[in-house]
Protein backbone atom coordinates (compact mmCIF):
# COMPACT_ATOMS: atom_id res chain seq x y z
CA UNK A 1 0.00 0.00 0.00
CA UNK A 2 0.99 3.69 -0.74
CA UNK A 3 1.93 6.38 1.58
CA UNK A 4 -0.85 8.19 -0.35
CA UNK A 5 -3.39 5.10 -0.02
CA UNK A 6 -2.50 4.65 3.56
CA UNK A 7 -2.95 8.17 3.98
CA UNK A 8 -6.39 8.17 2.43
CA UNK A 9 -7.38 5.35 4.81
CA UNK A 10 -6.46 6.60 7.48
CA UNK A 11 -8.72 9.34 6.50
CA UNK A 12 -11.47 7.49 5.54
CA UNK A 13 -11.38 5.17 8.93
CA UNK A 14 -10.95 9.32 11.01
CA UNK A 15 -13.74 10.02 9.45
CA UNK A 16 -15.62 7.11 10.12
CA UNK A 17 -14.51 7.68 13.83
CA UNK A 18 -16.09 10.86 13.86
CA UNK A 19 -19.11 9.66 12.93
CA UNK A 20 -20.06 7.11 15.11
CA UNK A 21 -18.61 9.57 17.75
CA UNK A 22 -21.13 12.10 16.70
CA UNK A 23 -24.11 9.49 17.09
CA UNK A 24 -22.98 7.92 20.49
CA UNK A 25 -22.99 11.43 21.92
CA UNK A 26 -26.50 11.67 20.46
CA UNK A 27 -27.41 8.27 21.71
CA UNK A 28 -26.07 9.79 25.04
CA UNK A 29 -28.04 13.07 24.92
CA UNK A 30 -31.23 11.15 24.56
CA UNK A 31 -30.14 8.50 27.05
CA UNK A 32 -29.88 11.22 29.59
CA UNK A 33 -32.96 12.80 28.65
CA UNK A 34 -35.17 9.49 28.72
CA UNK A 35 -32.90 8.68 32.23
CA UNK A 36 -34.23 12.48 34.02
CA UNK A 37 -38.13 10.60 33.77
CA UNK A 38 -38.71 8.74 37.12
CA UNK A 39 -40.76 6.30 35.47
CA UNK A 40 -38.09 5.25 33.48
CA UNK A 41 -35.53 5.03 35.50
CA UNK A 42 -37.43 2.85 37.45
CA UNK A 43 -36.43 0.48 34.82
CA UNK A 44 -33.23 0.88 35.53
CA UNK A 45 -32.44 -0.38 38.70
CA UNK A 46 -30.36 -3.20 38.19
CA UNK A 47 -29.94 -6.05 41.08
CA UNK A 48 -26.62 -5.39 42.81
CA UNK A 49 -25.21 -9.47 42.76
CA UNK A 50 -26.36 -10.33 39.27
CA UNK A 51 -25.95 -6.65 36.83
CA UNK A 52 -29.23 -7.46 34.98
CA UNK A 53 -32.12 -5.46 35.26
CA UNK A 54 -34.50 -5.82 38.28
CA UNK A 55 -37.74 -4.78 35.72
CA UNK A 56 -38.58 -5.69 31.78
CA UNK A 57 -38.60 -2.39 30.22
CA UNK A 58 -40.58 -4.01 27.50
CA UNK A 59 -43.17 -4.77 30.33
CA UNK A 60 -43.86 -0.33 30.03
CA UNK A 61 -45.31 -1.15 26.59
CA UNK A 62 -48.36 -3.53 27.69
CA UNK A 63 -48.62 -1.35 30.42
CA UNK A 64 -48.54 1.59 28.15
CA UNK A 65 -51.72 0.74 26.19
CA UNK A 66 -53.71 0.66 29.37
CA UNK A 67 -52.81 4.13 30.91
CA UNK A 68 -54.27 7.19 28.93
CA UNK A 69 -52.55 10.47 29.51
CA UNK A 70 -54.81 13.05 29.60
CA UNK A 71 -54.18 16.43 27.78
CA UNK A 72 -55.48 19.58 27.31
CA UNK A 73 -55.83 22.42 24.99
CA UNK A 74 -53.22 21.87 22.06
CA UNK A 75 -52.29 18.49 23.13
CA UNK A 76 -50.14 19.84 25.76
CA UNK A 77 -49.36 18.15 29.05
CA UNK A 78 -50.25 20.94 31.53
CA UNK A 79 -47.90 22.53 33.70
CA UNK A 80 -47.91 22.78 37.54
CA UNK A 81 -47.86 26.40 36.90
CA UNK A 82 -51.00 26.62 35.50
CA UNK A 83 -52.55 25.54 38.57
CA UNK A 84 -51.50 27.83 41.03
CA UNK A 85 -53.70 29.57 43.47
CA UNK A 86 -56.87 27.06 42.86
CA UNK A 87 -58.30 24.16 44.98
CA UNK A 88 -56.52 20.86 44.84
CA UNK A 89 -58.53 18.08 43.74
CA UNK A 90 -56.95 15.25 43.14
CA UNK A 91 -58.57 12.23 40.95
CA UNK A 92 -57.23 8.46 41.45
CA UNK A 93 -58.10 6.07 38.90
CA UNK A 94 -57.71 2.56 38.69
CA UNK A 95 -57.91 -0.53 36.78
CA UNK A 96 -57.85 -3.59 38.04
CA UNK A 97 -56.51 -6.42 36.00
CA UNK A 98 -57.73 -9.51 37.53
CA UNK A 99 -54.04 -11.23 36.92
CA UNK A 100 -55.09 -10.91 33.25
CA UNK A 101 -52.77 -7.78 32.67
CA UNK A 102 -51.09 -5.13 34.48
CA UNK A 103 -53.13 -3.46 36.94
CA UNK A 104 -53.19 0.60 37.47
CA UNK A 105 -53.32 3.11 39.56
CA UNK A 106 -53.40 6.88 38.47
CA UNK A 107 -53.18 9.86 40.25
CA UNK A 108 -54.22 13.35 38.32
CA UNK A 109 -54.64 16.58 39.75
CA UNK A 110 -58.39 18.75 38.49
CA UNK A 111 -57.27 22.09 37.37
CA UNK A 112 -58.99 24.68 35.53
CA UNK A 113 -58.25 23.15 31.92
CA UNK A 114 -58.06 19.70 32.70
CA UNK A 115 -55.90 16.82 34.20
CA UNK A 116 -52.73 16.72 35.19
CA UNK A 117 -51.07 13.13 35.40
CA UNK A 118 -49.11 13.45 38.64
CA UNK A 119 -48.13 9.59 39.27
CA UNK A 120 -49.04 6.02 37.90
CA UNK A 121 -48.56 2.89 39.98
CA UNK A 122 -48.68 -0.55 38.92
CA UNK A 123 -49.49 -4.53 40.10
CA UNK A 124 -48.74 -4.56 43.62
CA UNK A 125 -48.39 -1.35 44.49
CA UNK A 126 -51.13 0.00 42.70
CA UNK A 127 -53.43 -2.96 44.60
CA UNK A 128 -51.80 -2.08 48.32
CA UNK A 129 -52.47 1.96 47.70
CA UNK A 130 -56.25 1.40 46.12
CA UNK A 131 -56.56 -0.05 49.51
CA UNK A 132 -55.45 2.09 51.62
CA UNK A 133 -57.42 4.80 49.38
CA UNK A 134 -60.60 3.50 49.53
CA UNK A 135 -61.02 1.74 52.97
CA UNK A 136 -63.44 3.86 55.18
CA UNK A 137 -62.11 6.21 57.84
CA UNK A 138 -63.74 7.72 61.06
CA UNK A 139 -63.47 10.68 62.60
CA UNK A 140 -62.76 10.96 66.24
CA UNK A 141 -66.04 11.10 67.08
CA UNK A 142 -66.84 7.63 65.77
CA UNK A 143 -68.43 9.31 63.04
CA UNK A 144 -68.33 8.00 59.09
CA UNK A 145 -66.86 10.89 57.05
CA UNK A 146 -68.26 9.84 54.22
CA UNK A 147 -71.72 8.02 53.78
Amino acid sequence: MSEEEMAERIFQLEKELNEKNNEINILESRLKHLLKSRYIAYYDVKDSKTGQYIRNIEEVDKIASHCVILRGEKNKIFEYEAMKNIEDKLIIGYDWSDDKDHTCLMVLRKNRNGYLLLNNYYDEEANELYKKITERSENKNGISIAD
